[in-house]
């Protein structure tokens, strides 16, 4: 069968990093989630005065992105009728490899994400009765984890890419296997590991788009082309 690889790369998801632990605001956040710094999730709605001297901060903590994405893919009719031909991947801003079971129902409230990812990211993987749902993949990198799709069939979903029509590239496309690859991320572009993956940028809009729009609307055009 056709697989289908979905990737969500430079995601806005890590922890508070090392350099602003010992902060008030972070110290203050902690104890109200009653837990040390180091094990909560970096986000930008409580830590922004935080952030403005990390680098890149305006392309950090924003997991709720992620959140969403993850939301619309797997409940996608692609995802729920054809798990086993389809893997959800997320590389994150710290290069951190995180495999979704596409048979996983994640949270739909985000704090309780929150506390999933947080709950990942110190056990290392999540599981419910012995089956793997979401699992962090050591001592690997995304192009490792792809290497069996050629870069041809690889496509990197960019504002900054060529505006192209996703039905006619799904379509003549729908005998192969493919590696769709959407910035899990606020603003900026993607890192050079990234754009390593594949010299194919395709643009979906004469303006940027939301990562999880880019994900619905690419992941519709595909599963027309196998489920219909």
């Amino acid at each position: 069968m056709v697989k289908t690889v979905i990737i969500f790369v430079d995601s806005s998801l890590e922890l508070i990093p090392k350099a602003l632990q010992d902060t008030t605001i972070a110290k203050k956040y902690a104890k109200k989630r009653r837990r040390h710094a180091s094990r909560l999730l970096l986000d930008s709605s409580y830590h922004y005065k935080l952030m403005r001297d990390l680098p890149n901060h305006r392309k950090r903590g924003r997991p709720d992105i992620l959140h969403t994405c993850l939301l619309t893919v797997l409940g996608t009719p692609l995802v729920k009728f054809k798990p086993h031909d389809c893997r959800i991947l997320v590389h994150t801003y710290n290069h951190k490899l995180i495999e979704f079971n596409p048979e996983t129902r994640i949270p739909k409230n985000y704090n309780r994400f929150v506390g999933l990812m947080e709950q990942l990211f110190s056990k290392k993987v999540i599981k419910t009765n012995g089956k793997k749902l979401i699992s962090i993949i050591n001592q690997s990198t995304i192009k490792q984890e792809i290497k069996d799709i050629p870069s041809q069939h690889r496509m990197i979903f960019s504002s900054r890419g060529k505006l192209m029509n996703l039905s006619n590239v799904f379509q003549k496309r729908a005998l192969e296997d493919l590696v769709l690859i959407i910035g899990g991320f606020p603003f900026g572009d993607f890192s050079s590991e990234i754009l390593q993956l594949s010299k194919i940028k395709i643009s979906i809009s004469s303006s940027p788009l939301e990562a999880w729009i880019v994900a619905a609307r690419v992941l519709y055009e595909r599963e027309k082309t196998i489920l219909h």
